[in-house]
């Protein structure tokens, strides 16, 4: 069985035997794609892997779904599906990669859904031998040498930049105007009863360069105020000691809660304060005020949704939006010079009252 980490691995070694690659994707070839229908009528979503983008996904394949004739379906990875289903009622087919068997067993999936086109969105090798393994036709993906055998509709790479916003990227590769993150105008959803009107606190984020830590001093300075701190089992240590001397007043959910129970609180709150995060997206995603401190990370390229977001970052921080795992100057001095009052004031300013 090959895990998940490990079938790009797998897929690079394969690559380095070319003449036997090559025999092995002429009979997928010439077996396994159906003839390109007459006319297209079911398109299929291969959406990211990663949360962050996964929501800034939905938003645009939600835009061009609406304003299309197609009927969509989104294929997604399996720990989103629950998640999906709240925030979108297009239909779903589940993905799941963890071995060999259930990435052809997805596959299996797509190719009985009759799907005539697929949109790819994530990058990997993987994800082009899947798409082309599903049998659809028309595969739409971004251009890469290892890739393209595997597509018949190529992307240009040039409209991968970190420089603009990834709904743009996305937007090029579903064939659909690129619209402004401000203009998203939100999707409602069941708030979670016992949350209503809680500040959320999404003090977590995948890499420490995207981690602001101010999160304990805001609580303090933010007198007659309850708040919620929600992340996964990873955000556990950053959130332990927020709040941890006010339980009257800071409820911390870190690693409790499944993503659609979270979704389900953002929509309730008065405002969310995150880094850089999947959570942040969420949030945007929902219509619901969020203040995304950026650090490490660019908000050129993922800022969140909606007009009722605030970005903050440093004033006078050089090196931001380095876009490295570590700081390099082992200061953290874009993250560091923003001060918990440089987040309270918008905050307030754009809270449901």
């Amino acid at each position: 069985m090959i895990g998940t980490e490990g079938f790009e691995v797998f897929f690079q070694r394969e690559m380095a035997h070319p003449k036997d690659w090559d025999e092995l994707v002429q009979v997928d070839l010439d077996s396994d794609r159906r003839p390109v229908p007459v006319e297209i009528r079911r398109v299929a979503v291969l959406m990211p892997n990663w949360l962050s983008e996964f929501i800034i996904a939905l938003s645009v394949v939600t835009r061009k779904a609406t304003a299309s004739k197609y009927e969509f379906s989104l294929i997604v990875p399996e720990r989103f599906v629950a998640l999906c289903k709240k925030l979108s009622p297009l239909p779903v087919i589940p993905y799941n990669r963890k071995n060999s068997l259930q990435f052809l067993d997805s596959a299996a999936l797509v190719k009985e859904a009759s799907i005539d086109k697929l949109f790819l969105l994530p990058h990997s090798f993987s994800s082009a031998y899947f798409a082309f393994k599903t049998g659809v036709p028309i595969c739409r993906g971004i251009s890469a040498e290892q890739r393209n055998q595997f597509l018949t509709e190529n992307v240009s790479s040039e409209v991968v930049t970190k420089t603009q916003h990834l709904s743009k990227e996305y937007s090029a590769v579903l064939e659909t105007d690129y619209e402004e993150p401000s203009l998203w105008p939100g999707v409602s959803i069941e708030p979670h009863p016992h949350y209503a009107g809680y500040v959320v606190l999404c003090p977590g984020s995948g890499e420490v360069t995207r981690r602001w830590t101010g999160f304990e001093e805001l609580v303090k300075l933010w007198p007659d105020q309850n708040f919620a701190i929600l992340g996964d089992d990873a955000d556990v240590k950053a959130a332990r000691p927020v709040g941890r001397r006010l339980p009257h007043r800071v409820i911390n959910l870190t690693g409790q809660t499944t993503l659609d129970d979270a979704a389900e609180i953002i929509a309730g709150a008065s405002v969310v304060i995150a880094n850089d995060s999947g959570l942040m997206q969420i949030a945007g995603y929902l219509g619901t005020p969020v203040v995304a401190i950026f650090g490490g990370s660019s908000p050129a390229w993922r800022k969140p949704l909606g007009s009722s977001a605030r970005v903050i970052t440093s004033s006078d921080s050089p090196c931001q939006f380095c876009f490295k795992r570590e700081c390099a100057r082992h200061n953290f001095d874009c993250l560091e010079s923003v001060l918990p009052e440089d987040v309270i004031a918008p905050a307030m300013d754009i809270m449901r009252k």
